[in-house]
């Protein structure tokens, strides 16, 4: 589920400084990106209180990939995964109205040589409306342009109400 929401007043704090290729990322994470959570019967967003959701997309790249940016901000709390590896523990600390931004170099296991990238995110509500928004910049070193995807930007977000954490390969994992 997606629901158009005016990020444009949501501070970025970074996990590493924000550098002038972020800008344009930065941007379609305010104008583009969308707030998902999973579908249940209950208005969007709502779930209830102290659950957490698993959401993954798998991203095929274009060729060896060099690092990749992913701006997030979950209502309320969030642990991030790249490719099965632990890049964000969920920590009770996360503010739901401030993004964060990660830097995080590709391939993150350096013997794999790897067609795609699987972006797992582990999201608790602590109590009310719920959602994610994600926005993520893959970068290449030989190309000049980055592949870019978001969360509302299509359907291919998988969102699961019952998962188990470290399942790699099916459809109830983060992995």
């Amino acid at each position: 589920m997606t629901n158009q929401v005016n990020t444009a007043l949501l501070p970025m704090t970074g996990r590493r400084a924000l550098t002038a290729s972020d800008t344009s990322l930065l941007d379609l994470f305010h104008t583009k990106a969308s707030w998902i959570w999973t579908r249940e019967d209950v208005k969007l967003g709502d779930s209830p209180n102290y659950e957490q959701r698993a959401f993954r997309k798998v991203f095929t790249m274009r060729g060896p990939p060099s690092n990749a940016t992913i701006m997030i901000a979950a209502d309320d709390d969030f642990a991030l995964y790249v490719d099965g590896i632990l890049v964000h523990a969920m920590d009770g600390t996360h503010d739901w109205t401030t993004a964060v931004a990660y830097h995080v170099p590709l391939p993150v296991v350096q013997q794999e040589e790897k067609t795609s990238m699987t972006l797992g995110i582990r999201a608790m509500n602590k109590q009310g409306w719920a959602g994610l928004l994600v926005a993520v910049q893959i970068n290449y070193p030989d190309a000049p342009t980055p592949d870019i995807f978001y969360t509302g930007g299509d359907q291919s977000w998988v969102g699961e109400r019952l998962f188990e954490e470290h399942c790699s390969g099916n459809s109830r994992g983060l992995t």
